[in-house]
């Protein structure tokens, strides 16, 4: 009797063995225990995630994650949603978006050539300029450039004429209606023959009055003589 009191008492001892292995399966099975004492699991008060669900048996208390989640990675915290939201953004600023179109940045601009002229006639043709403007040449200046047409508006002074002379390219210059022009100053050419006679006449005699100064000398002679 007392050998299958002890044996009794073995196997109920091994049977418990047996049972609190399986009793604390831990958190590979999902669980995640506040208490393993029931006692305490009854007055015990606690929150779960989202994403898991609160159990109480004879094992204890705690959360349990969904059975549907329990194969899958459990889904992302706050903590973590807002770290990836922050490398997405550093991400952002160090590329540049995939818009389709090219950044301005990317946009070669066209480099302007300094010795190209504005306007004129070269060896490679003829320069003109955009509708509105015209090739002329301001006064003291000797290459031509693109001017207004409105150009006299603002070039002279008040009381000073504004003269376009026709011409391509025109010549622009200021001109002040009291000071004689260039035309006016310019003499008119004298004939090299007419002034050559015009001078003849004043400084050296005529034939004529060679010839009539020989016919007086003569007679004087010949009135000495008869005498």
């Amino acid at each position: 009797m007392k050998k299958l009191i002890s044996i009794f008492v073995l196997s109920l001892l091994l049977l418990s063995a047996c049972v609190t292995t399986n009793v604390y399966p831990g958190e590979k099975d999902g669980r995640t225990y506040q208490s393993q004492n029931t006692r305490v699991c009854e007055t015990l008060k606690f929150e779960c995630d989202e994403y898991e669900i609160p159990f109480s048996d004879y094992t204890g208390c705690g959360c349990e994650l969904i059975e549907a989640l329990i194969d899958e990675e459990p889904p992302l915290s706050g903590e973590d949603l807002v770290e990836d939201e922050d490398e997405g953004t550093e991400e952002e600023a160090v590329e540049p978006p995939l818009s389709g179109t090219p950044s301005e940045d990317l946009v070669d601009e066209p480099i302007e050539d300094e010795n190209l002229p504005e306007c004129g006639i070269y060896e490679e043709g003829q320069i003109d300029c955009d509708e509105g403007m015209m090739c002329g040449i301001l006064e003291d200046e000797t290459e031509p450039k693109c001017l207004s047409e409105n150009i006299c508006d603002d070039l002279c002074e008040e009381g000073v004429d504004c003269v376009i002379m026709e011409s391509y390219p025109v010549r622009v210059r200021c001109v002040n209606p009291e000071e004689p022009t260039g035309d006016e100053l310019v003499e008119e050419p004298v004939d090299d023959e007419e002034e050559a006679m015009d001078q003849g006449e004043t400084t050296a005699p005529s034939e004529e009055s060679v010839e009539d100064g020989v016919e007086e000398s003569s007679d004087d002679g010949s009135e000495e003589e008869d005498e």
